[in-house]
C-alpha cells in the first residue's frame, strides 16, 4: 500500500489542517486540531493510530487530541519537551485565540527532542523551528519527500509572533533553519492552514520569507560597508591620511587609546608623545565580527600592531595584541565611528636583529601588566607615560564593562 497523505481541514474560525499519513509503515496523525466525523471515520477506516505528532501546543493544533485518544488508547503522542508542560496550560494553549479558560489536553503525551527518530513507523527527522512559539517541531518524511512544519511557516501570510512564547528573534533563526534545510526542491510543505507547497514555493513566495531574504540582502550590504570603514580607519591611521581617516568618524566621536582618551581632533593626525616618526609600526587585522542592529552596530576587530622601537639603543620589535571595539552608527546614509575602545591582550618585545642583547633588567617589568607588559616599558622608557590602569584581559571586570555597556547601546538602552 502506498503511502497517502490525507488533509482534513476544521470548518470552525480555526481553519487549521489536521493530516493523516498512512501507509504500511503505519499510520501517523498530526495536528489533530479536531476531531469531527469526517477525520474520526477515515481515520477509524484505517483501523490503527501509531503515533500522533504535534508541531506545537496551540489549541488550534490539539483541540482534538483527547478524542482521538479516546478512539484510539494506544495511540502515543509527541510534542517538543518545550511544548510538553504548555498541553495543561490553558492561558498557552488558547493564546489570544478565545478565551476557554478550562481547556486543557487531558492526554498523557511523550517529548521528543530535535534529531532522528522511528516514529509510527517512518524515519522521521524533528527539526526545531521556534518563533510562533518557543518549542516548535517541524517533522521531515524524508523517505516520503514531504514535511509537516504547522505554523512555523505559511506561504499565503506571515506567521503571527504576538502569541504567548513568541519571538522574533527566534523566527528569523527559523527562516535560515528552513533555507539551509537540505531536502530536495519538491518536497512537500504542509502548513497549519491554507494550501500546501514545496519548499521551494515557500522559500520564494512564502511573505516571512520574501521579507527576511530582503532584509538579509539589506544587512549584508550593511556588513560590507561596516566592514570596509574599520578596515579603512586602520589604514589611514597607519599611513597617516588624516583628512580621509577624519571621515572614518563621527564629529562627536571618542577615542580611547594607551595614550589618550577624547575626541575626533585629539586623536587623528596625532600619536604617543614617546612615538619616533621614522620608526616603521605596522598593522595587522583579522576579519570583523559585526552585531547589527538597524542602524547600530557594535564590531569587535582583532589586531596586532608590530612597530620598531629603540631599548638602550638597539631596535627591538613590539608586537601588541589588541582587540579594538567599535560602536558604529549610520548617519544620514552613511556609517561613522562613534566610539573606539582598546582591550589589550598581550605583547611581545624582542630585539630586531637576533642574537642582540636588548640589556633588559627582569625585575623593571616583572611587576607591569601582563596585557601590555611591553608597551609599557617602551613607552617608559622613551621618556613617555601610560595609564597603569588601561582596560586588558588580565582585568576581566573592565572587558565585561566594555561589553555591557556596549550591548546596551546597540539595544538602544543608553
Amino acid at each position: 500500500m502506498p503511502t497517502i497523505i490525507k488533509t482534513f481541514c476544521d470548518k470552525t474560525a480555526f481553519s487549521c489542517n489536521a493530516y493523516v499519513v498512512s501507509g504500511d509503515k503505519g499510520t501517523v496523525v498530526i495536528d489533530p486540531g479536531y476531531w469531527s466525523d469526517d477525520i474520526r471515520e477515515y481515520v477509524k477506516s484505517l483501523g490503527r493510530v501509531d503515533a500522533v505528532l504535534l508541531t506545537h501546543a496551540h489549541i488550534d493544533h490539539v483541540r482534538g487530541v483527547d478524542g482521538l485518544k479516546a478512539d484510539f488508547p494506544e495511540a502515543p503522542v509527541y510534542i517538543s519537551s518545550k511544548e510538553l508542560p504548555m498541553l495543561k496550560e490553558p492561558s498557552f494553549i488558547c493564546g489570544s485565540l478565545l478565551k476557554m479558560p478550562d481547556f486543557v489536553v487531558h492526554a498523557e503525551a511523550t517529548p521528543i527532542s530535535e534529531g532522528r527518530h522511528t516514529l509510527g513507523g517512518y524515519e522521521v527527522e524533528a527539526v526545531s523551528t521556534p518563533g510562533h512559539t518557543f518549542g516548535a517541531l517541524t517533522y521531515v518524511f524524508r523517505e516520503e519527500n514531504v514535511m509537516f512544519c504547522g505554523d512555523a511557516i505559511l506561504h499565503y501570510a506571515k506567521v503571527p509572533l504576538n502569541r504567548p512564547t513568541g519571538s522574533e528573534e527566534d523566527f528569523r533563526k527559523t527562516l535560515e533553519t528552513l533555507l539551509a534545510l537540505n531536502v530536495p526542491k519538491d518536497m512537500m510543505t504542509y502548513c497549519g492552514h491554507r494550501e500546501s507547497v514545496t519548499i521551494d514555493a515557500m522559500r520564494r513566495e512564502s511573505p516571512d520569507m520574501i521579507e527576511y531574504k530582503n532584509q538579509k540582502e539589506k544587512n549584508m550590504t550593511d556588513y560590507e560597508a561596516i566592514s570596509n570603514l574599520v578596515v579603512a580607519e586602520r589604514m589611514y591611521r597607519v599611513s597617516h591620511r588624516n583628512e580621509e581617516l577624519a571621515k572614518c568618524y563621527a564629529e562627536d566621536a571618542h577615542i580611547h587609546t594607551s595614550w589618550q582618551s577624547g575626541g575626533r581632533d585629539s586623536f587623528v593626525g596625532r600619536s604617543s608623545e614617546s612615538t619616533v616618526a621614522d620608526l616603521p609600526i605596522v598593522n595587522r587585522c583579522n576579519p570583523p565580527l559585526i552585531h547589527q542592529k538597524g542602524n547600530r552596530a557594535l564590531v569587535e576587530y582583532p589586531m596586532t600592531t608590530t612597530r620598531v622601537v629603540m631599548v638602550h639603543g638597539e631596535e627591538a620589535v613590539l608586537s601588541s595584541y589588541m582587540l579594538l571595539i567599535h560602536r558604529v552608527e549610520k548617519r544620514d546614509g552613511e556609517w561613522k565611528i562613534v566610539d573606539m575602545f582598546t582591550i589589550n591582550e598581550f605583547d611581545t618585545l624582542e630585539p630586531a636583529i637576533p642574537g642582540v642583547d636588548l640589556k633588559i633588567d627582569p625585575d623593571e617589568v616583572r611587576s607591569l601588566r601582563k596585557s601590555y607588559r611591553w608597551l609599557t616599558y617602551t613607552r617608559q622608557l622613551a621618556g613617555g607615560t601610560i595609564s597603569p590602569d588601561l582596560v586588558g584581559t588580565d582585568r576581566p571586570e573592565g572587558v565585561k564593562q566594555i561589553y555591557d555597556e556596549g550591548y546596551k547601546w546597540l539595544d538602544g538602552k543608553e
